[in-house]
């Protein structure tokens, strides 16, 4: 006789495991099919003090994987602030989603001090052509997004590449995945 299932409950560590942070609505594009409408003129985010206090009450919680989407959250100049704060100061995981165009200068700079076993990139592409790409993210982003990709690879990051699939696209998958 086997004792009673006490149910799936008693087995489960309720706990937070992954958070995902809006960290703004500005972005350096306006996308045509954007989930939240970001673009130029979009709003700055919560201030830095509060984004590094999320963090650290996320990590007390037990939150292992921080995600930092938004607009463009390289936009935010304290955004390393708090890369550090997640992937240093309390040693947890941290993928960012980005369009991948601002790998130069001080932001390239700040990451290649980023430990890639920590700090992932996710760039988004919508096309394997220019063509397909520029119509929904603006002209010259695909070329400048293939570059920040290979940025990403060459200061020893693996970046994985994330595609809305939409009716122009989608003939295009085998393609997009030859390019990656």
């Amino acid at each position: 006789v086997r004792p009673a299932y006490p149910g799936r409950e008693q087995y489960l560590e309720a706990r937070l495991r992954e958070l995902w942070v809006h960290t703004n609505n500005s972005c350096n594009l306006a996308c045509e099919h954007c989930l939240v409408s970001s673009g130029p003129g979009g709003d700055k985010g919560m201030n830095g003090e509060r984004l590094l206090s999320l963090t650290d009450e996320a990590a007390a919680l037990g939150v292992r994987r921080f995600y930092f989407t938004g607009g463009e959250p390289f936009l935010r100049r304290d955004l390393f602030d708090a890369i550090e704060r997640v992937t240093k100061t309390h040693e947890r995981e941290l993928r960012i989603l980005t369009n991948g165009l601002l790998f130069q200068g001080a932001v390239l700079e700040a990451l290649e001090r980023q430990d890639p076993k920590l700090l992932s990139l996710q760039v988004s592409l919508d096309g394997a052509t220019a063509e397909t790409n520029d119509r929904l993210r603006g002209k010259g982003s695909f070329e400048k997004a293939l570059a920040g990709i290979r940025t990403l690879a060459a200061a020893g990051f693996a970046p994985t590449v994330s595609t809305v699939i939409t009716r122009d696209n989608v003939g295009q998958m085998e393609a997009m995945v030859r390019l990656v």
